[in-house]
């Protein structure tokens, strides 16, 4: 696929397009000057009539076979399927094939399939990334920039915080249908510390996942403004706390009524035996990054969803397939770790205990449970706030 004057795709294809990131990253490839094609069976947006670079597609076999810089799977995982099965078949081909898929992995309900997707992309060659939006951000290169400055990183305090009101019933995007948090927005925290920390250990991401680890949580029920849409119950605050070898990192995340919008970030410790302190918040409309107080020079309006297209190209036409797939970026491999912390976070709120495991070969073969809390409670149509319990 070739590149434009300004070192971008000519196209890129949307599945999904009208959802809300599916419709941020619409508009960020139109306001870049890209074509866009999108696969969406809702209704066309009544803003969009008329603008240049947009095309639509309704049968999905022509949309798969699109000649496209990369196709964005901004689906649900159980609506992912015959997508996948179109773009694995290109790639088996010998096709060029490159893919950003939304997070989760797979389904809360479904965690074999994680092990399913990667023997598919490993046998296809299929070039997959995963929307952690952080790391295409590139404020998260600055932050490894400096601290690639040092010979020995320690970590004393890491702090991730994301929240925003996702229970306002006066808000449309609210009646999406979300995950159990840890899934739905925790996974990107845990995304951002797996990039530092194997960007700093002399082993990498590898040797970092070798060490034990431990999790601890607690949540609380999220009521959403349209329950009868809910099979069951799903977390919408979650704070947890992960040892990981010697570093502690700690999570809050909260998606509950009247939660300020906000996605902060704190690491502190010792660099060469010098101490730091980095705070971020990648929020569009507020971001900063603060190395030792002093601020970087980020643009705060800087779009998130621009920085996702962009680096995603730079990715592409810099790396192979092999250097990609088994690197330190946001690939299947990568998704499949943030997946099973996920996981095992969802089960220490549910099981109220804390969750152990040995290392790298436990946390692989980590089956976790659908949380018997979870399975017994009626549907969220039968119940009032009164009566939910907490996670």
């Amino acid at each position: 696929m070739p590149s434009n004057a300004h070192g971008l795709p000519d196209r890129i294809a949307v599945a999904g397009g009208w959802g809300y990131i599916g419709r941020k990253v619409v508009n960020a490839a139109l306001e870049l000057g890209i074509e866009v094609c999108v696969l969406d069976p809702a209704p066309f947006p009544e803003e969009l009539h008329g603008v240049y670079g947009l095309r639509i597609y309704k049968d999905p076999e022509a949309f798969y076979a699109l000649p496209a810089g990369f196709f964005h799977l901004a689906l649900h995982p159980h609506m992912r399927a015959a997508a996948l099965e179109h773009l694995f078949k290109r790639a088996a081909r010998g096709e060029a094939v490159y893919v950003l898929n939304e997070k989760p992995m797979t389904a809360p309900e479904t965690p074999w399939e994680c092990h399913e997707l990667i023997k598919l992309a490993e046998a296809s060659r299929i070039y997959m990334a995963f929307d952690f939006l952080e790391l295409f951000d590139p404020m998260t290169q600055h932050i490894m920039d400096y601290l690639s400055g040092f010979n020995q990183v320690q970590f004393t305090r890491i702090s991730l915080h994301r929240s925003k009101d996702r229970e306002n019933p006066d808000n449309p995007r609210n009646y999406k249908v979300i995950t159990p948090i840890p899934y739905q927005e925790t996974v990107h925290d845990f995304a951002f510390l797996l990039a530092i920390l194997g960007h700093t250990h002399p082993g990498g991401l590898p040797a970092v996942l070798e060490q034990p680890l431990s999790l601890q949580g607690k949540s609380e029920p999220y009521i959403p403004p349209n329950p009868a849409d809910y099979p069951y119950m799903v977390d919408g605050r979650t704070e947890g706390c992960m040892a990981l070898g010697k570093a502690k990192a700690h999570f809050y995340t909260d998606f509950k009524a009247g939660a300020p919008f906000q996605k902060t970030k704190i690491l502190e410790g010792m660099a060469d035996n010098t101490p730091f302190r980095i705070e971020a918040n990648y929020l569009e409309g507020a971001k900063y990054l603060r190395i030792n107080s002093e601020d970087q020079g980020f643009a705060p309006d800087s779009n998130t969803y621009q920085a996702i297209i962009r680096q995603l190209w730079r990715w592409r036409n810099r790396l192979q397939w092999e250097t990609f797939t088994h690197g330190l970026y946001p690939n299947m491999a990568f998704a499949r770790w943030t997946y099973l912390l996920s996981a095992a976070l969802w089960d220490a709120c549910h099981s109220h205990q804390t969750v152990l495991i040995p290392g790298k070969n436990a946390l692989l073969s980590y089956a976790p449970s659908f949380p018997a809390a979870v399975r017994k409670l009626p549907a969220y149509a039968a119940r009032t706030r009164q009566e939910m319990p907490a996670g």
